[in-house]
């Protein structure tokens, strides 16, 4: 492995182990310390981190510990003090994780597609799965039982449960633009998708109010329960999202 790819995958270990982190401490200390070891290799004069001050400076500025040649143009931290994933993080686990993500779509939709040529009626039901995974980026278990049934599919194989940094009070507060569960820290709510965010899915908030930073504008929240599910990352990334919607376009 080159410099450069060994550089990338050091920046790939420390957001899985801050998104770990953020969701279960102790599954993510493993990887804690791996990265802490790529980055031993990577930069022998720095400074040797532990696991545990690897993960306390996740929510420092990337600029403040992480060595230049590593960090390239990266900036900001890597977990929020709410300890929820920063765009930064969430970004960089995207874009490491785009090609695997990319097939696992598309070997789904293949597979989704395949089945339906054989049923009765399954050009209708193909274009229901491809338009409710466009309109339910949150959903309940009971209308994925009835429409998975048919297709050999459970419900695991496209939701999962939401993860602490996506509710608030027990609700979930959906982006306007892609309709996914938005990111909340302390200080705001935000898409975890920097288009979203660019185009207006950002928000404060004001006395128990979830107000647009943009036109002031407030958002409701949608309550969660035991059933709540939200679609799994890499469909949201390649069903959802107006910038990168490819899985589903055909």
């Amino acid at each position: 492995m080159d410099r450069e790819a060994y550089r990338r995958n050091l920046l790939w270990r420390l957001a899985d182990a801050a998104s770990k982190c953020a969701c279960n401490r102790s599954e993510g200390f493993e990887l804690l310390r791996q990265a802490s070891a790529h980055l031993h290799r990577l930069h022998p004069d720095h400074i040797v981190m532990t696991a545990q001050e690897l993960e306390a400076n996740f929510r420092h500025p990337l600029e403040t510990w992480l060595p230049d040649e590593i960090r390239g143009e990266l900036t900001g931290v890597l977990l929020a003090p709410s300890n929820a994933p920063t765009r930064t993080c969430t970004e960089l686990l995207l874009e490491f994780n785009a090609r695997e993500q990319y097939e696992q779509t598309q070997q789904l939709i293949r597979r989704v597609r395949d089945i339906c040529k054989a049923i009765p009626e399954g050009d209708a039901l193909y274009r229901s799965v491809r338009e409710f995974l466009v309109l339910n980026g949150k959903t309940t278990r009971h209308p994925l039982r009835v429409l998975f049934q048919p297709l050999d599919l459970s419900v695991e194989d496209l939701y999962r449960q939401p993860e602490r940094h996506e509710v608030l009070a027990g609700k979930m507060y959906l982006c306007p633009s892609c309709h996914w569960p938005m990111t909340i820290t302390q200080s705001h709510i935000a898409c975890p998708s920097q288009w979203c965010e660019h185009a207006g899915s950002i928000f404060d908030l004001h006395r128990r109010q979830v107000i647009n930073r943009l036109d002031g504008n407030s958002l409701k929240g949608q309550v969660v329960s035991d059933e709540t599910l939200v679609l799994q990352d890499a469909y949201w990334k390649f069903t959802l999202l107006p910038s990168s919607a490819l899985a589903l376009s055909e």
